[in-house]
């Protein structure tokens, strides 16, 4: 199963913009092991986080264990699973290169994008972003791979999918692809913060249905 944590970041109000990345970054660090020693109390003190060459993040000594990390604004996320995995969560907040992004997304989901409500579009925006992070997580490709290669979105999703509340905000589905043979499959979440977008894929099928706060203060 998909699991998902997730914990708030005390940021210094002074904090420089390299300063509060490197705290950012520590506390989805330390989120990830608490978490982990939550699920597997009999390997307690024996996670150790690495990078592949790629950048994505695993576990030396425990592979079968896969994981991921993120963070933003004043949120750090991480999941775990027993295939492949990918979370992201964004703070929703004007994002200037938007429009740049949004001629790069698959077809199918600027069609959706385009067709919300204009003052739905900027959360449908985050939203669908989170969603194409997980599953670029989830392949370890990173954005070396093409935006358009892939859809969250289904074919015919209603205008009104993905709204927060509704059924589908939360369901799991496949994303159409062909960059790997395996099916992936994704759900969005609701963070319980309103200013966020959370999201995690995987090859697994099976999530958990909601994320869990912890705290991660020292």
């Amino acid at each position: 199963m998909v699991r998902v944590y997730l914990a708030k970041i005390l940021l210094p109000e002074s904090a420089a913009r390299k300063k509060a990345h490197e705290l950012q970054s520590e506390a989805a660090h330390r989120l990830l092991i608490l978490a982990l020693e939550k699920e597997y109390p009999e390997y307690g003190g024996t996670f150790q986080i690495e990078k592949d060459e790629r950048g994505k993040p695993f576990l030396r000594g425990h592979e079968k264990i896969h994981i991921s990390l993120s963070h933003s604004g004043e949120l750090a996320a991480c999941a775990s699973a027993e295939e492949p995995v990918g979370v992201d969560v964004e703070q929703r907040k004007q994002r200037s290169g938007s429009q740049r992004i949004l001629r790069r997304l698959h077809a199918r989901e600027r069609e959706w994008l385009l067709g919300l409500p204009e003052d739905r579009r900027e959360q449908a925006f985050y939203d669908l972003w989170v969603r194409k992070e997980s599953f670029l997580k989830a392949t370890g490709e990173g954005l070396g791979l093409p935006l358009s290669s892939f859809s969250t979105v289904e074919e015919g999703m209603a205008e009104d999918a993905w709204e927060e509340g509704t059924e589908k905000y939360g369901a799991v589905i496949p994303i159409a692809q062909n960059v790997r043979k395996e099916t992936y499959y994704i759900r969005q979440y609701e963070s319980g913060d309103p200013e966020y977008s959370l999201a995690a894929c995987s090859r697994e099928c099976e999530f958990a249905a909601s994320p869990v706060w912890l705290s991660i203060e020292k």
